[in-house]
């Protein structure tokens, strides 16, 4: 079977939707794309904002964007390669910007506090094409969120932080080896003055978590698959997966979720794939979620009375965007090199190419294509 495929189109779809989060209050949605922020309404019957730019800027990139639990700031990164990151958050009414961070760094996966006062955030060293510069005393911290305090070590092994239900303690994902080749990934309490650390739950193929507000479910992604399980937290650990009998356990997507994150009631459970957006409610997943998830465990249990309930939806709402393509205006000539047409065996041993905006408009030997006037040349000789 053949398909038409347009060649270099004047606008494209933008689908690579990167850390998309929900507000609270379910009236916005922030995700980084093409290297910015963006922010679309959700309000209305047909959901038909259109995406805009969070901020103006160019200078550098924007990445990892969170709402508060009020619903009024976003705390997100930055990346430039000559000056670094910073964590910052900015009004979404005025568009402020407070930077938290007092030097440059490689930040991560910012996280406010429910009361909005302090924000846990994840320094890290850098790969291999970054600067090891500011590279050291990595971990997760945590620092006021007007900017005027001091970032303070949290935990020096640690990623993704979130709060639940209180100020008090933060949740942090670490991969801890259980062998030479296995190891498990473990959602882990950690109380704000380093005084005790809890392990709440492990899972040997998850790769994220997410607690709700009221913290008493706990989402998790196993082998691209979201999940999620009521929350006792009773002081042990609970051993997680998609086969897990001690708790309900229920899948809520169908091909696959990431970014999982939750409302501000606790009451739905939020995802995205590429650049649709889905919101399961808990009551259409368990047969007896509470109106009120303060008795979650209690409400879910596996002795309730069986029901036929909604089928997780298998499309989305789309909230992505199109954007015009970057397209040269210049003319360019390459000349000199031995060019391999594909026409055939033809082989062209001093040749030259024409490029004028994003088409070639010919190709043949040097001695035939004369080279425009005001053309920009490159010398591909040898």
């Amino acid at each position: 079977m053949r398909y038409q495929t347009a060649v270099a189109p004047d606008r494209f779809d933008v689908r690579q939707l990167r850390w998309v989060n929900v507000s609270p209050q379910g009236d916005k949605v922030v995700y980084s794309a093409l290297g910015y922020l963006y922010v679309r309404d959700l309000l209305g019957k047909e959901n038909t904002g259109t995406p805009q730019r969070l901020t103006k800027q160019t200078d550098h990139f924007e990445f990892f964007p969170r709402f508060s639990r009020d619903g009024k700031s976003i705390v997100f990164t930055t990346w430039n390669d000559q000056s670094l990151g910073s964590v910052r958050t900015i009004d979404v009414k005025s568009g402020k910007e407070t930077v938290l961070t007092p030097e440059p760094g490689k930040y991560l996966e910012p996280a406010l506090s429910p009361d909005g006062k302090q924000v846990a955030y994840v320094k890290a060293r850098g790969g291999f094409l970054t600067t090891p510069w500011y590279g050291i005393d990595t971990g997760v911290f945590i620092t006021a969120a007007d900017g005027k305090g001091t970032p303070r070590l949290l935990s020096d092994d640690g990623a993704a932080p979130q709060f639940g239900r209180d100020n008090e303690h933060v949740y942090l994902t670490r991969n801890v080896s259980t062998g030479e080749v296995e190891f498990n990934t473990q959602l882990v309490r950690v109380k704000l003055d380093r005084a005790e650390e809890q392990i709440v739950a492990k899972n040997e193929f998850a790769t994220s978590y997410a607690i709700s507000p009221d913290g008493n479910w706990l989402a998790f992604n196993e082998r691209f698959h979201a999940y999620a399980t009521p929350l006792p937290l009773a002081g042990k650990t609970i051993t997680l997966s998609q086969k897990t009998e001690a708790l309900p356990v229920k899948q809520f997507d169908v091909n696959a979720g990431e970014y999982l994150h939750w409302s501000g009631d606790s009451r739905t459970l939020i995802f995205s794939l590429g650049d649709e957006l889905f919101r399961r409610d808990l009551k259409d997943a368990f047969a007896l979620a509470p109106a009120s998830s303060s008795s979650a465990a209690a409400g879910a249990n596996a002795d309730a009375p069986k029901q036929e309930l909604p089928k997780p939806p298998e499309n989305g709402l789309k909230i992505g965007f199109a954007q015009s393509a970057d397209k040269p205006t210049a003319t360019t000539v390459i000349s000199g090199a031995r060019i391999v047409t594909m026409k055939g065996d033809e082989v062209i041993a001093n040749g030259r190419i024409v490029v004028k905006g994003n088409r070639i408009v010919a190709i043949g030997s040097a001695a035939d294509i004369a080279i425009p006037a005001g053309a920009a040349q490159i010398d591909a000789a040898g």
